[in-house]
């Protein structure tokens, strides 16, 4: 066997493990945070995803248990998924309170600020 088979054989696999390892480091980038909602006070605020150990997760101010993942429509209105509204229910029925979020149709954030 030749010098450069012998060079080929072993350069080709270590070229093609360092193509391999950078394409799939260089992967698309998730997300690190989420938009959140304080379903008391429509109060939407980019949080962390660490921050987020489960949900509804812990408000900030008071540590209730009050704050949903929103997601803006293509009328660039807040909404929480749909998937979440029992949440905000039994919330609403336990504490007895009125808020922002439309429970009965798409789950709507009325009048909810922050970016």
């Amino acid at each position: 066997m030749s010098v450069a088979k012998k060079i080929i054989l072993v350069v080709g696999p270590l070229v093609l493990i360092v193509m391999l390892i950078l394409t799939f480091k260089s992967g698309p980038k998730l997300p690190n945070s989420r938009m959140m909602v304080d379903i008391r006070t429509g109060a939407v605020q980019r949080w962390p995803e660490k921050k987020i150990t489960s949900l509804p997760a812990k408000s900030p101010k008071d540590g209730k248990r009050v704050m949903l993942p929103v997601v803006k429509g293509e009328d660039g209105k807040w909404y929480v998924p749909s998937h979440y509204l029992g949440a905000v229910r039994r919330y609403y029925e336990k504490t007895g309170e009125d808020g922002p979020v439309d429970i009965e149709h798409n789950g709507l954030v009325e009048g909810a600020s922050g970016s």
